[in-house]
């Protein structure tokens, strides 16, 4: 199984994501007609992790989600409730193991008056086996 469909099962799994979008989780682009709020995550890249001396067999990828939403405080909440899935996870998911989640990056975007909506853009750094 990939990273992404592990990260999905472990967003899925913490109640305090599911309570607001349920299962609006997508890959890479936000379907016609979804409700608000949901997630549209993207693999952005993907690196050997290694030590110094060492090539570990270990990976390091950068997962980007938008986080969209019809308003600013449920904006904030989702982006609340990832961060607590995600930031310093350890564990197994699927097929992998991640050893290491932080996050790296947040920023807003402007408020789109045609869709009606707000994002706010979340960068993690995972490091997995």
């Amino acid at each position: 199984m990939s990273l992404e469909a592990g990260i999905v099962e472990r967003l899925k799994a913490v109640s305090a994501v599911t309570s607001l979008v349920s299962t609006r989780i997508y890959a890479n682009i936000l379907p016609d007609n979804t409700t608000h709020p949901a997630i549209v995550y993207q693999l952005i890249s993907t690196l050997p992790f290694s030590s110094l001396n060492d090539d570990t067999g270990k990976l390091r990828s950068r997962i980007q989600f938008t986080i969209i939403s019809s308003t600013t405080a449920q904006r904030i909440q989702l982006s609340d409730a990832i961060k607590t899935a995600l930031q310093r996870y350890k564990g197994s998911v699927s097929d992998i193991t991640i050893l290491d989640s932080r996050l790296e990056n947040i920023s807003d975007q402007a408020y789109n008056l045609e869709a009606n909506q707000t994002a706010r853009i979340a960068d993690f750094l995972i490091i997995y086996e």
